[in-house]
This record gives structure tokens, sequence and C-alpha cells, in this order.
């Protein structure tokens, strides 16, 4: 099998046939590449990217010890990156979103919160936190180590020294108290 080198140098010395074979070869590159920077037409892609190939074949230089493969793809790579940083509108934030009066900002939707999420979430913390505090030790250790520390209702009752019935009662009871605290917060 040939080498990309050996292709690229028959192909400047006028061999069509081994341009025609580099530019078969790196087909799927640009396919690759026409799904990541997407163009109008993909014909019109396709030809681009063609035309790059033979400006990097007329360009490579085989004497500074590199492979011509990784020269075109590199070529390619920064060529088609800039021709979609080209075609990529920028567009204010304030400009008309349509016929509407609404702005391009107005539509964007958030990731975060909205604020009124963001205040039910920090009472609702502060609620916990209260409802936590009403807990005796016991029952504070025994959740803390079920929901925050992952651990299994076994694993707490040998640590803590009680059985495994004592333990489950112990965090039905918690359970059961937090959730009344809760309900009450609310209702306050």
């Amino acid at each position: 099998m040939i080498s990309y080198n050996e292709l690229c140098f028959k192909a400047k010395s006028g061999d069509e046939k081994s341009t025609v074979e580099i530019l078969d070869k790196f087909n799927p590159l640009l396919i690759s590449l026409a799904k990541k920077f997407p163009y109008d037409d993909f014909n019109d892609m396709l030809q681009d990217g063609r035309e790059v190939l033979i400006l990097a074949i007329k360009e490579f230089d085989e004497k500074k010890g590199k492979e011509f493969i990784g020269y075109a793809n590199m070529r390619l790579k920064f060529y088609f990156m800039g021709m979609h940083r080209k075609k990529k509108p920028n567009l204010s934030l304030n400009s008309s979103a349509g016929d509407d009066e609404d702005e391009i900002i107005d539509l964007i939707e958030s990731d975060g919160l909205s604020p009124e999420e963001e205040f039910f979430k920090c009472v609702s913390i502060k609620n916990l936190k209260d409802a936590l505090n009403s807990l005796t030790e016991k029952q504070k250790r025994i959740i803390s180590l079920y929901f925050f520390r992952g651990k299994s209702l076994v694993e707490i009752a040998n640590e803590i020294g009680i059985g495994y019935q004592s333990a489950v009662k112990l965090k039905n009871r918690a359970i059961e108290r937090l959730r009344f605290a809760i309900k009450n917060d609310i209702i306050m």
C-alpha cells in the first residue's frame, strides 16, 4: 500500500490518478466535517474541501519530515472552522424576534431557577434545616448516615450499636417528625 506522502509526491509531479486517490481517501473526513460544520449546500462543501486538499497537495513540503495525512487533516479542519465562524451571524439579544414586540432575550429559556423558584427553594431548605434541628441526636445521626452518606440500615445499626429493628423505627419516627415539622412551617 502506498503512503500518503508518496501519493502526494506523485500528485505534485502531475499524476492525476494520485490526486484523485487522495481526494477519494479524504471523502469520509469531508463528510464528517460536513456534520460538524453545516454548509448551505453539501455538494458545495465537498467541492470546497477538495479545493483545500488540492492546495494542500501543492503546498505540502515533505522535506519537513511531516506526514501529509496530518497536514491535510489540519488544513481541512481549520478551513471549515474559519468558514463556520464567518457564517455565524452576530445577533443582538435586544433585536426583534419577529413580527411581534418580543426581543430575542425574552425568548431564551433559563437553565436555572426563576426568582420565585429560587425563593421557594431557599424557604424549603430553611424549613428542612429547622425540622432537622427538632430531631433527637440519634435520629439526626441515622438520617445523616442514611440519606447523606448512603449507608444501609444494617451498617448504621452496627455503627451506632443498636439493633436493626431499632434503627428502622428511629428512621421512620425521624421521617414522620420531619414531615410534621415541615407541614406546620408551610401552614404557618
